[in-house]
């Protein structure tokens, strides 16, 4: 007989985010049976929105006080064998005293841990560096959460040093997140080039937020360093909502000032995004920080090259050999260099596939994905 789990988390974020979607993944895989020997028990969350005091007391008294007694019912009745909290910032909902195992996924802990990174180019912030009295608060509930699981399940091996080194005293395993690469995949699901992407440019790709450690302006650094020639063939995209219009509207001013032509593109459709990356020349992740790092995954299940800076823990998602120096401006100069004299000898048309990227993506398939948490759900019965 199947074991059961019961899948927690606080507000029902919408899937279009990483950690929404990461969590609708995991219930759906549990629901279709996706996991030999394990289904879902049941799933709980709250709506979103309300006042300021409405969601704090929410979120630090009724809805851990709902899950726990939910625990407790399930439990008692053997109708669930196995709680699992989708991530890390819901570690508040771990139970005191659990009658069953509980398991938290950890994208990254980067708020329990915030650093400052210093580059070239300033300090680079990663996590909150001055969290007010509630936040302090809130973090101290997290970081007692994720010392009361039974199991850290953790999308790198990059994030698992650092839980290693947060709580040494928990069991942490490596779980990295799964993707379909079907649908990605150009040759068997192919997507009608973007009008966006013009066929007479080099068109590149950045993908995520407007947060310090993405370093949009260092790609806006890299391409305004090209040659005059090389500049004024390239396009750089720019994919995802807009966290804060201010720095938003700060990098636009400053590419225009760089004169190199960005097309925001904002929030987009998983077809669309899929379409660009397919047909776009290059994918640049220039990020210092990242908890697994969808979008180059996701770039090269779609055949892609992907240009990325070599730190954790993206870049263990890439093709080895291929990272670049983080800070080392001229080896991404020199990389989209050598890109612009390949489209130009090609009559500026379309790139093929990267089949090596194609490649390495399938070992992080969704079939991969399940049969990688099967078995860390089993380390918690053995």
């Amino acid at each position: 007989m199947p074991r059961r789990v019961l899948v927690a988390r606080g507000g029902a974020i919408s899937s279009l985010s990483g950690l929404g979607r990461a969590h609708h993944d995991l219930v759906l895989h549990l629901r279709h049976g996706d996991i030999n020997g394990w289904e879902l028990a049941g799933e709980i969350d709250h709506m979103t929105g309300g006042s300021p005091l409405r969601r704090l007391w929410r979120r630090w008294r009724s809805h851990p006080r709902k899950v726990a007694r939910r625990v407790s019912e399930l439990a008692a009745s053997g109708q669930a064998d196995l709680l699992h909290i989708s991530d890390q910032e819901q570690a508040i909902l771990v139970p005191h005293n659990s009658l069953i195992p509980v398991a938290v996924t950890v994208h990254d802990l980067f708020h329990l841990d915030p650093q400052i990174i210093e580059s070239p180019e300033g300090k680079i912030t990663v996590g909150e560096q001055n969290p007010g009295r509630v936040r302090k608060r809130d973090l101290e509930k997290i970081r007692a959460g994720l010392g009361r699981a039974d199991l850290l399940i953790c999308d790198s091996r990059t994030t698992q040093e650092h839980a290693e080194r947060l709580f040494p005293d928990s069991r942490t395993i490596v779980v990295p997140l799964g993707i379909d690469t079907t649908a990605r995949n150009p040759h068997l699901s192919p997507q009608p080039r973007p009008e966006s992407l013009p066929s007479d440019h080099l068109n590149l790709l950045i993908i995520g937020s407007e947060e310090p450690r993405k370093r949009l302006l260092f790609a806006i650094d890299v391409i305004s360093a090209l040659g005059e020639d090389i500049r004024g063939d390239v396009i750089l995209h720019k994919v995802g909502a807009e966290s804060d219009s201010i720095p938003s509207r700060r990098l636009q001013s400053q590419s225009a000032r760089a004169g190199v032509e960005m097309n925001w593109l904002g929030a987009v459709s998983e077809v669309e995004l899929i379409a660009l990356e397919q047909h776009a020349d290059a994918l640049l992740f220039p990020s210092v920080a990242e908890g697994f790092g969808y979008p180059p995954l996701e770039a090269m299940a779609a055949g892609c090259p992907v240009l990325m800076s070599d730190l954790g823990s993206h870049n263990e998602l890439a093709i080895p050999g291929t990272p670049l120096p983080p800070f080392e401006k001229s080896a991404w100069i020199e990389v989209i260099s050598t890109l612009h004299k390949v489209w130009v000898s090609r009559n500026k048309s379309p790139r093929s596939a990267d089949t090596a990227g194609i490649e390495r993506a399938v070992g992080f398939s969704q079939k991969k994905f399940v049969q990688r948490l099967r078995s860390a759900y089993e380390t918690l019965f053995t």
